[in-house]
């Protein structure tokens, strides 16, 4: 009798070490599970381009073909510049873009936005995509011409506006269009006169009348911009023969 006491009191401690082991483990998992960090979103200092409408719109004539001439400026209205930085490809001689988008606490980041390509006629280096054209009837807004996604040479060239944030007083972004580095700056504007080369809408056989002349930069939303909603203006005019006239 006295043996089996013995043995059922063994039997007890050994139970109670083995339940104790497991809550303690218990325990222990639940002191090390901790809850997952909060992940805040991104501050990403983005631009917002934004195009205007053209201050130049004319006809021209050569030969048989029959031309509207016009001008394109586009401003950043957004919280951080447009920079788009080339890498090129030794092997296939391509010159691949990528925007650098900053933010407010951290390393910012890169996206792929197509390819630097070498303008012969300009004599530089252009962001190829970069804006597109139309011609639309005033009635139903029916495609009528239109060019092909054009590209553009970027930087700084008129300051518009000091009211925004990050606005640099002078200018950061050159002239010289190479194909290491082209940008804007936030409350700066760049502009392509009428009579630059690309800068026309092929319109012949079109007869008199109302149209809208419609301009759109970042046509296939490659750059990353806080608003797309103002990437696009619309002008009305009136064809007569070789005379073109802006409708207010």
């Amino acid at each position: 009798m006295k043996l089996f006491t013995v043995f059922v009191a063994i039997l007890l401690a050994v139970y109670l070490l083995v339940v104790s082991g497991v809550l303690n483990s218990t325990k222990v998992r639940e002191t090390f599970r901790l809850p997952l960090p909060e992940v805040p979103e991104r501050s990403l200092l983005l631009p917002d381009l934004v195009v205007t409408k053209p201050k130049e719109l004319y006809i021209r004539n050569v030969g048989e073909k029959k031309t509207i001439r016009f001008s394109t400026t586009f401003i950043n209205f957004g919280k951080g510049p447009l920079e788009i930085i080339g890498h090129t490809d030794k092997k296939s001689n391509m010159t691949y873009a990528a925007q650098y988008i900053g933010e407010e606490s951290g390393p910012g980041l890169y996206q792929d936005v197509g390819s630097f390509v070498f303008h012969p006629e300009h004599d530089h280096w252009h962001l190829e995509s970069y804006v597109y054209y139309q011609l639309l009837a005033f009635k139903d807004g029916q495609l009528l011409a239109e060019t092909e996604k054009k590209s553009f040479c970027i930087f700084d060239e008129i300051k518009q506006t000091s009211d925004l944030e990050n606005v640099p007083t002078s200018r950061f972004y050159s002239s010289n269009c190479d194909r290491q580095i082209q940008g804007m700056s936030v409350g700066w504007s760049d502009t392509y006169l009428a009579r630059f080369e690309g800068q026309e809408l092929d319109v012949t056989g079109i007869p008199d009348g109302r149209y809208i002349f419609r301009s759109i930069i970042n046509p296939e939303r490659s750059i990353m911009e806080d608003n797309y909603d103002n990437n696009t203006a619309d002008t009305v005019i009136a064809i007569t023969g070789n005379r073109l006239e802006v409708e207010e």
